[in-house]
């Protein structure tokens, strides 16, 4: 019996790593077009994996198969999973007033940084949250507060610790009336504790970084939409992944670094950077299918595809396992305009403006807002809304004003016409054709002719 087991064991063993990957979630309940999903690849070539894996294995259905994973593989598959993993690696103390409304805030506020996949909370009730914060040890001190008595306040304060001394730093503090708390306030407060959290780490490490510290700091870049610091965030997850294929974020990162440079009109070779992206998003997607990011970078890579409809369920996937995910709600904005849903998108859009406050997602937004506005022929709202997005240094600053001139033309203004063209000979014709490019592979024909046709009668195109 025991020659049997380890001959079945060995069967196990000998098949590829994609197989047992298909294994794996076989185990799990998921169906042949579910993994199909999952891993970029066709049905059929799922049926013929498991064809072969039913054979190799002699069993005969999917239970048999399961069982023999779960009995000899499992906890190997496991342990080898946890490595490939992004083990969260900057650790918070969180200490709360032990009373049930800040203990509720407590745990939301948890999960929600939890999500970001890097940061890792420890939270404990007090009756004293001054004094017994003092003997957290913690790099990160995570305070929630209880202000009844004073103004009927909550008080969130992150405290950066020296690990030397009793001294915390004040990185961040907000207070909130309780009367109007409810779970959606939360994810402001969780995006700007997660921002202070990266600049922290990357300040406090000087010129030599570890390789946390050098991915704070690409996360950091990669928020940018600028050329100068996109740059820096790709030089820095081309380095680290050198070391680290298997880190699921940073091919995350390349494709969202792709994606930007792309559609922003800073790439020089638009085939070559989406075959990148490409490439990148589907190892995202296969090293971690629940990432919030793997979901993110594998939805640019549908959007690019023109799937609209596959970009959609990537997006709905991404900002579930993250709510704090404003890039898939951004997106996850357009293509509802796209389908004709303005009103639901407007919503959005200026939800994500209260939620989001950097100027990146401003910026974006109002970017967004912009174009949303277009499709609907709104095109006073569109106007100010491209107007108030370049006041932003991170804003779509070619498709916003490719935008204004379209708008320019369409009502005649020669005045604005010629102010605005002016400033478009000073950017390279590559990047106005390159944002253009991506806007046909994203918006639907019909919206785009129009734009297109009035770019045309300007001589910008």
């Amino acid at each position: 019996m025991a020659k049997m087991n380890r001959s079945i064991h060995s069967e196990v063993v000998d098949l590829t790593d994609r197989q047992i990957e298909i294994l794996a979630l076989v185990s799990k309940g998921c169906s042949n077009v579910d993994i199909a999903q999952l891993l970029n690849i066709s049905p059929n070539t799922v049926k013929a994996h498991m064809a072969t894996m039913f054979e190799r294995l002699h069993v005969s259905n999917r239970t048999e198969a399961s069982v023999l994973y779960e009995k000899h593989l499992h906890n190997e598959h496991s342990c080898e999973q946890k490595k490939r993993d992004l083990i969260p690696f900057i650790s918070i103390s969180l200490i709360y007033k032990g009373l049930s409304r800040t203990e509720e805030i407590a745990e939301n506020l948890s999960q929600l940084l939890h999500c970001f996949e890097i940061i890792t909370v420890q939270s404990q009730a007090s009756q004293n949250v001054i004094k017994d914060s003092k003997s957290i040890a913690q790099p990160f001190l995570l305070k929630i507060d209880d202000l009844t008595d004073v103004n009927a306040d909550i008080q969130i304060a992150l405290f950066s610790n020296d690990g030397l001394s009793e001294r915390q730093e004040l990185l961040y503090k907000t207070n909130h009336p309780l009367a109007i708390f409810d779970s959606s306030n939360l994810i402001k407060y969780a995006v700007e504790i997660y921002h202070q959290i990266l600049k922290a780490e990357v300040e406090k490490a000087g010129e030599k970084r570890s390789n946390q510290q050098q991915l704070c700091a690409a996360l950091l870049h990669c928020e940018a939409v600028n050329f100068e610091q996109l740059a820096l965030a790709k030089q820095l997850s081309e380095h680290l992944l050198k070391s680290n294929e298997s880190w699921h974020l940073l091919h995350a990162m390349k494709s969202m670094i792709a994606n930007k440079m792309i559609t922003n009109g800073y790439s020089n070779d638009v085939a070559k950077d989406t075959s990148q992206l490409a490439y990148h998003a589907r190892k995202a997607l296969s090293l971690k299918p629940t990432s919030s990011w793997s979901q993110l970078a594998f939805a640019y890579f549908c959007a690019l595809s023109s799937d609209l409809k596959l970009a959609k369920k990537h997006l709905l996937a991404s900002v579930e396992a993250n709510p704090c995910q404003h890039r898939a709600l951004q997106l996850l904005g357009q293509i509802f305009a796209f389908e004709g849903s303005i009103q639901k998108s407007i919503e959005l859009f200026n939800q994500l403006l209260v939620n989001f406050p950097n100027s990146e997602s401003k910026g974006i937004c109002h970017g967004a807002l912009a174009l949303v506005y277009y499709c609907a022929e709104d095109y006073l709202s569109s106007k100010k809304s491209a107007q108030r997005a370049l006041m932003y240094e991170d804003a779509p600053k070619v498709p916003m004003l490719i935008t204004l001139i379209s708008i320019a033309e369409i009502e005649q203004d020669d005045d604005a016409l010629f102010a605005l063209k002016q400033q478009a000979s000073t950017i390279d014709d590559k990047a106005i054709q390159s944002s253009l490019l991506v806007a046909q592979k994203i918006v639907p024909p019909e919206r785009m002719n129009n734009y297109l046709s009035s770019l045309k009668r300007t001589g910008v195109i």
